[in-house]
């Protein structure tokens, strides 16, 4: 077979004669074996001369001249800088963890790369790694023999399957051989030529990248105090890591790198070396509390081997999996938050997957994650840790032992609730026209919830102790109703002193042991339907904010025509009712949060058809109160019809 790249033109002479052999010999190989079914031991028998001749001819050169002739064929993959990073890993002979961390970067790297090369043809580019190299777009670009290779070395379990082993955390350092690495670079940077050829011939001028995963949630990663703060714990890392049971002996080396890459501040680094061994931990608890020894360092090619998916499930097989006990719930909060739940950052899945800027990863989820493994490192410290560590762990386990999720569906509600009030809160500070009726202004929260409309009746059987320290009725079943104004109404408000207190009270200190996990799809749907009503309820009262914000504004400067001057005063006289109105919906998502669980069939039935209400009332609100509609009489009528019960 003769083979002929562009990928050696311009490198020198001897350069170019040596890398030739190599690489027709390589694709040879590959060509001979490809029939009806690859033949991967053969493959993979063959390919071990190859990558030693490779390595040997890579190591010879220097940073300086491997960039020089290789950096404009990895431009394609967006992320070229990372590649020679990668080389000088190799270099470095004596790094024990060097190879391991230059094949978790390249792939994820390549496997961002060769999904955007693939949607040149394809529309919606596979998930998984294996199916991206198994496809026929791939091989139109690069041939079915080139994309057999990367199958051999990467994508399946029946070859080499380096990049699985490696970001499961089954792999040691040094367990895998070097030349393996140097043949990726290899490969890698000679897919630049094949893709360049195929874009001049498709009159193609550039690759389109997708953009890279942005971390949005960092500010609420503030949940164990800065490590930056707090040098002890940093200091004594290592010795932690070597008197735990979550760390397997032959994987300490890694830990030891992992803290030098976040001390010299390379904190994607960091990041991708904690997480493989994060893994590799958890998965020697789940086997030992679970009694299933034999999934500990099970990485064979016919059978299923143990990820975080199965480590952090409800179930191992039909039974309960008693990682949970283990652990306690603060820690799977942690974890699922950390790795699962869908708007969480899903750290592991980003990452390895390439969808981030692994150079760019942010120092707070370096941090995030150090602080998750020092609490799971001290949790399971063979011999009690000294009392300065201790000390020094002594917030960060505090912390951890609070934690609620943040990123399940209930944490965000939790969240919206929070946010809602405080925008609600800020209707305070609405200023109004001097003249206008005093009940038009919105006063303090206490004022506004005791002395204005309606009646609220909330009970709720398993929070009855906090409700009634707060003057709320409580009994088996919950109940709210939002009648119009009148007389009666603010009587049995008056008798029941339903305070902003008790709405602070119900809001956060009733939820903050409210169970996450697990919950049923009746119940996920409940959550799903109190998260758009509230999610509108936000939207209603910023537009209010920013509409009487401006409208005021217009009003001093005498810009408003008497038309809009009659709209904005039945704006104005509208306002205290529909705060009070978005107070008590807010009030019924809280209430509706400790039911879940107590409901039967006919109970989920109805409270299903009474958010669906509600939720029709508050898009009508928001519909409403759009400064592109403005249509204050129809607020009024649509808050006069908010009547519902559950």
């Amino acid at each position: 077979m003769e083979y002929c790249s562009p990928l050696w033109a311009g490198a020198p002479a001897s350069h170019l004669s040596r890398l030739h052999t190599v690489e027709t010999k390589a694709f040879w190989i590959i060509s001979i074996s490809h029939g009806p079914q690859l033949d991967h031991c053969s493959t993979i028998s063959s390919l071990g001369s190859i990558a030693c001749h490779v390595h040997g001819f890579l190591m010879s050169q220097s940073v300086q001249t491997f960039e020089e002739n290789y950096y404009r064929w990895l431009v394609w993959t967006n992320a070229p800088q990372v590649f020679i990073d990668s080389f000088e890993h190799l270099l470095n002979a004596d790094d024990p963890v060097g190879t391991s961390i230059c094949v978790l970067k390249n792939t994820a790297v390549l496997e961002r790369a060769l999904g955007d090369v693939y949607l040149l043809l394809g529309t919606e580019c596979p998930f998984l790694l294996r199916d991206l190299l198994a496809s026929t777009h791939l091989s139109t670009i690069f041939g079915s023999a080139t994309m057999d290779l990367f199958r051999v070395l990467l994508g399946t379990p029946q070859g080499l399957n380096l990049r699985n082993i490696l970001w499961h955390g089954f792999a040691a350092p040094q367990e895998i051989p070097r030349m393996y690495a140097s043949l990726l670079l290899l490969m890698v940077a000679s897919l630049g030529p094949s893709l360049h050829e195929f874009m001049q011939k498709m009159s193609l001028n550039s690759l389109a990248h997708r953009p890279s995963f942005v971390f949005s949630c960092l500010d609420e990663m503030h949940s164990f105090p800065s490590l930056r703060d707090d040098a002890c714990i940093l200091e004594h890392f290592v010795e932690l890591s070597e008197t735990s049971d979550f760390v397997l002996d032959s994987m300490r080396p890694y830990w030891r790198a992992a803290l030098l890459a976040y001390e010299k501040k390379r904190f994607g680094d960091c990041v991708i070396l904690c997480l493989p061994q994060l893994e590799t931990g958890l998965r020697k608890v789940y086997t030992r509390v679970n009694e299933c020894p034999e999934r500990l360092l099970t990485a064979e090619s016919d059978v299923l081997y143990t990820t975080f998916d199965e480590i952090l499930a409800e179930k191992v097989n039909n039974s309960t999996n008693l990682l949970a006990e283990e652990l306690g719930e603060s820690m799977m909060d942690i974890l699922l938050d950390l790795l699962t739940y869908q708007e969480g950052p899903r750290l592991r899945d980003h990452v390895s997957h390439g969808e981030v800027d692994l150079q760019k990863i942010p120092v707070e989820i370096a941090q995030h994650v150090l602080a998750v493994v020092v609490v799971l490192m001290h949790r399971f410290a063979v011999k009690t840790p000294c009392e300065k560590i201790h000390e020094s762990l002594c917030d960060t386990i505090t912390q951890a032992n609070r934690y609620q999720s943040l990123f399940h569906p209930i944490g965000r509600l939790k969240r919206q609730i929070t946010e809602c009030t405080n925008s609600l809160d800020e209707w305070r500070s609405i200023p109004v026209p001097d003249g206008a009726p005093a009940e038009c202004k919105i006063r303090g929260s206490e004022e506004m919830v005791q002395g204005r409309l309606n009646l609220m009746v909330l009970h709720s059987h398993e929070k009855s102790d906090v409700c009634a320290n707060h003057g709320v009725t409580v009994g088996k079943s919950m109940a709210m109703e939002i009648p119009k104004r009148n007389e009666e109404a603010e009587r049995e408000m008056d008798r029941l002193h339903c305070s902003h207190m008790c709405f602070s009270c119900l809001h956060l200190d009733t939820l903050r042991t409210m169970r996450s996990r697990h919950r049923s799809r009746g119940e996920m749907e409940q959550v799903t339907a109190l998260r758009n009503i509230v999610k509108q309820c936000c939207q209603v009262s910023s537009q209010v904010l920013e509409r009487t914000k401006r409208r005021y504004q217009q009003w001093l400067k005498k810009e408003l025509h008497s038309r809009q001057r009659k709209t904005y005063s039945t704006m104005v006289d509208s306002l205290p009712r529909l705060h009070f109105t978005l107070k008590m919906t807010l009030c019924m998502a809280v209430a509706f949060l400790h039911s879940l669980g107590n409901s039967h069939t006919t109970r989920f039935q109805r409270n299903i058809k009474t958010l669906r209400t509600v939720l029709r009332c508050a898009e009508n609100l928001a519909h409403h109160t759009n400064p592109e509609k403005n249509r204050w009489h129809d607020v009024r009528m649509t808050n006069s019809n908010c009547k519902w019960h559950t």
